[in-house]
């Protein structure tokens, strides 16, 4: 079963890929489930993916699954960019599955700004905006 979120770090050491644990039940399961929260500091280019089962339990002819250890594989050598990552994500389970026949839901997020500290990519929202 999927993580409910993983975070992908990138070091001088190289990429690290860190599951982060639930915090309750999941979501929609009961009306009142109680849910604890937790900061988790990320720094700039680090990126959070949110993707339920239907990925890593995408099944080949075999019915053996897609699982944790390939998909942390892709996350390795996927592309920074958050909507190549989930195309990545999303052609690779395809392409083991011979087509996904659960749902799939993939979000993933880049960090571009830490603490009010501009980056490229800020800067040039800002001239675009042209303030």
């Amino acid at each position: 079963m999927r993580a409910p979120a993983t975070a992908r770090r990138t070091c001088g050491a190289g990429t690290v890929i860190e599951e982060l644990p639930p915090t309750g039940i999941v979501i929609g399961l009961q009306r009142d489930a109680e849910y604890a929260t937790e900061t988790v500091p990320l720094a700039v280019g680090d990126v959070v993916l949110l993707a339920t089962d239907g990925l890593s339990e995408a099944r080949d002819t075999q019915g053996e699954m897609l699982g944790e250890e390939r998909i942390i594989a892709l996350l390795r050598e996927a592309p920074a960019d958050p909507q190549a990552l989930c195309d990545l994500l999303v052609i690779s389970a395809d392409d083991y599955s011979g087509g996904v026949q659960d749902d799939l839901a993939i979000v993933a997020l880049r960090v571009i700004q830490q603490d009010g500290i501009d980056t490229p990519f800020d800067a040039l929202d800002a001239n675009q905006t042209g303030s």
